[in-house]
């Protein structure tokens, strides 16, 4: 809720180049922050699973989180778009 109003406020005050920077800022932490948590939730999967489990795990998790990245950064994007040229 609060990331949907700071980036109506950006877009309604900020030009259109500025509004691109914070999308791309978003799109770099949403990255980060999903490399982080699946470093976390992976390394204690992997320790405790045995060695075919752990393939099976790192792909499937490896494909979710691609996913993911990508289905947010389209997201985000088109987002950014509609609202430039509502705006």
């Amino acid at each position: 809720m609060v990331v949907v109003v700071v980036v109506v406020v950006v877009v309604v005050v900020a030009p259109a180049r500025v509004v691109m920077v914070v999308v791309v800022i978003f799109e770099v932490v949403v990255v980060i922050v999903v490399v982080v948590v699946v470093v976390v939730v992976v390394i204690p999967i992997v320790v405790v699973v045995e060695l075919v489990q752990i393939v099976m795990v790192v792909v499937v998790v490896v494909v979710v989180v691609v996913v993911a990245v990508v289905v947010v950064v389209v997201v985000v994007e088109a987002a950014a778009v509609v609202l430039l040229v509502v705006v």
